[in-house]
């Protein structure tokens, strides 16, 4: 029995308390909120459960194996830390931490102290997730051609951290864990419209070699919370929607083929067509809560000794490309600010240009620190951040 001390009652923290109650090979014996009035909800249910308001005194209790962390981003880092130093396995909630440095310190010091590190990736236990890297990996997609991405939420937002880091990072762990790929280059543009100056649109464009481009679009502002996943390989195609009605996946088979065009009798290569033709396939796939799976994931790990899907490797190669985009977004004048919006002009007319290092020239022309070739003039700057 793995004895579980969970610190942050939130939303998402109180749905983690249920997983690793229920799941049979865990116990949560101990819980920690600076909310007085989230902690007496927890009693209520689990009146075995400590409560503490200090995080740091749950840790030093000797009983507990297992911390998990669902706190504000900015905490992440510190309580993950301290957590593994003290021997204990870690569990942190994404976004994994701020940046890839912070998540590579913390995997090196998981590695020195002995201890599991996993990453709340949740989709990736998913039936439909492990179904599409089965497909991958048995070479029945042929050769990959793109990956189309789409995950727009609703309810509680991340204040710490802009749309990327909180939606993107699942979307970028799914596609390097089902094609075993990671990213050689990023391009992300984003917008801004809500009075916490946090992106809250965003476009990610990335190549992962050989022909294979991606594209992720992460939204706050859709009224729907949603899901789609597209990937097209020389001999399927594969989608998955949470809005499928009749399954979440179909697989639509057959080649991309050369269509000759035939004019006037004679065959014209001049603009050729690419169809597919084939049968469309509803895998049946067995319905499964993958927050409970990921409670199993991890206690299976440290009682059995098996792999870690979601493990802190995984969160740094995420953290790391996620920073490649918050350069590309806030550093290389990716974005696609609003000028009408308040918080959308103050990122791109102050904080940004402090964060980039970015220097005011003389004549008004702005160059990016270190990057001379790149010079933006004050008018053309203002034309692109508007939108049409």
């Amino acid at each position: 029995m793995v004895n579980v001390g969970l610190i942050g009652c939130g939303q998402w923290g109180s749905k983690l308390i249920r997983v690793f109650h229920e799941g049979g090979r865990s116990n949560v014996t101990a819980v920690c909120d600076t909310d007085i009035g989230r902690l007496n909800v927890i009693r209520g249910r689990f009146p075995a459960a400590e409560t503490f308001t200090e995080w740091r005194e749950l840790l030093t209790r000797d009983d507990l194996t297992l911390i998990v962390v669902a706190t504000p981003l900015d905490s992440h880092y510190a309580i993950a830390r301290e957590a593994i130093r003290h021997g204990k396995h870690v569990l942190v909630e994404t976004p994994f931490t701020r940046d890839a440095a912070q998540a590579d310190e913390l995997v090196e010091l998981a590695n020195r102290e002995g201890v599991l590190l996993a990453v709340d990736f949740t989709s990736l236990l998913s039936p439909e997730i492990q179904y599409v890297r089965e497909m991958i990996e048995t070479g029945a997609l042929g050769e990959l051609n793109f990956v189309d991405s789409l995950r727009t939420s609703i309810g509680s937002i991340e204040r710490q951290a802009d749309v990327m880091l909180d939606l993107a990072s699942h979307e970028l762990a799914m596609i390097e864990f089902v094609t075993g790929r990671g990213a050689n280059g990023v391009l992300a543009t984003g917008s801004c419209h809500a009075e916490s100056g946090q992106v809250d649109v965003a476009y990610i464009n990335l190549d992962y070699g050989n022909g294979m481009m991606a594209n992720i679009h992460v939204n706050r502002l859709v009224p729907v919370q949603s899901q789609r996943l597209m990937i097209g390989g020389s001999q399927k195609t594969i989608v998955l929607d949470d809005l499928f009605a009749h399954g979440r996946i179909l697989v639509y088979q057959g080649e991309a083929s050369d269509v000759e065009a035939v004019t006037n009798g004679s065959v014209s290569r001049s603009t050729p067509l690419m169809i597919r033709e084939g049968d469309v396939l509803i895998p049946k796939l067995s319905s499964q809560d993958t927050l409970a799976a990921v409670a199993q994931h991890v206690t299976s790990a440290i009682t059995q000794g098996t792999s870690l899907i979601i493990d802190g490797r995984l969160g740094h190669s995420v953290m790391r490309i996620l920073e490649l985009c918050q350069r590309s977004l806030y550093q290389d004048f990716g974005q696609v600010l609003k000028e009408t919006s308040a918080p959308a002009s103050s990122i791109l007319r102050t904080a940004s240009k402090e964060a980039a290092g970015i220097a005011s020239a003389p004549g008004g022309v702005m160059n990016l620190a270190g990057r001379d070739s790149m010079i933006i003039e004050p008018e053309v700057a203002t034309q692109s951040a508007v939108a049409p």
